[in-house]
């Protein structure tokens, strides 16, 4: 498999992640304000001005991609200095495509959240809470989101598929050493999609799903749900390849790009939901007047 396959796959989620989402969370300020206090919001407009008229976050996110994906281009052009190549200079260059990747992916997510943390303490110093009208609890199931029928075809099949690994390690059919990390890595996955499922059905609302509405949730629930389904897929190609003991592609090259593309359309998904900025004028008078974001 050509390392532009892997170029392409970062790329997509560099893209997704620093243009399509840092523009769609940069319009999420003001209906994050709305939602502590709309009221407050209406007559003080000149707070949502602040708010839309400045452009430095959503530019610096767009900055951070574009240095993302000229590093990334660096180095799959052999443009990049070889005393730079992160981690391991003497990689296979799709190892050093996904060091790099994550590396810069980690160094941005950490400026991401900062400003997150400094709006946040902003927005509760600034805009006082208004009353809170008593949350009827509603009790939830998965049921509710995925048809039980399909959820005990998935869960079966996962089911059959940890199976299957286990009896090939049993039986000692596997042919490379690591299989057994690879089971672990597996049902640790497993796990951990299993409880974000969990997780995203039973967690408390909050500001998304006050804004956008119940469809907020329901997505949520059914992308965690995904993940479980993709994962026996993700897999299967392994476990063939240490039967078979052939090598179709690195299990774990084909594993990381099979993770980057999940994490992008998870990503991604909120661009599904309508422009909250928009919405919330719609619902809150005296905005109509103010500076759309762009």
């Amino acid at each position: 498999m050509t390392e532009w396959v892997d170029f392409f796959i970062y790329a997509g989620l560099v893209v997704t992640y620093w243009f399509v989402f840092a523009t769609w969370s940069s319009r999420f300020t003001i209906a994050m304000v709305a939602d502590r206090n709309p009221d407050w919001l209406d007559v003080h407009p000149e707070f949502a001005s602040r708010l839309t008229g400045s452009r430095w976050f959503v530019w610096s996110c767009y900055v951070w991609g574009a240095m993302s994906l000229a590093a990334l281009l660096a180095l799959q052009i052999g443009a990049w200095p070889q005393a730079l190549a992160p981690y391991a200079p003497g990689a296979e260059k799709w190892a050093r495509l996904k060091n790099i990747n994550w590396a810069l992916l980690g160094v941005g997510l950490v400026y991401y959240f900062g400003c997150v943390g400094v709006f946040t303490r902003r927005l509760r110093k600034d805009v006082p809470l208004a009353e809170r009208r008593n949350a009827t609890l509603e009790r939830r199931s998965l049921d509710d989101f995925v048809p039980r029928g399909l959820r005990t075809a998935i869960y079966t099949l996962v089911v059959i598929h940890l199976a299957g690994w286990l009896t090939v390690g049993v039986s000692r059919l596997y042919s490379t050493p690591r299989f057994w990390d690879r089971f672990v890595t597996l049902i640790a996955l497993s796990g951990i999609f299993y409880f974000f499922t969990r997780l995203s059905v039973n967690r408390p609302p909050f500001a998304m799903d006050r804004i956008f509405g119940p469809h907020y949730r329901r997505g949520e629930v059914r992308y965690a749900f995904a993940l479980e389904v993709c994962l026996p897929a993700m897999f299967a190609l392994l476990i063939y390849q240490e039967v078979a003991d052939v090598l179709v592609v690195d299990g774990d090259r084909a594993l990381n790009l099979s993770l980057t593309l999940l994490i992008a359309i998870g990503v991604l998904r909120f661009a599904l939901y309508s422009k909250p900025g928009q919405d919330h004028r719609e619902r809150v008078p005296g905005l109509h007047a103010l500076p759309r974001p762009t």
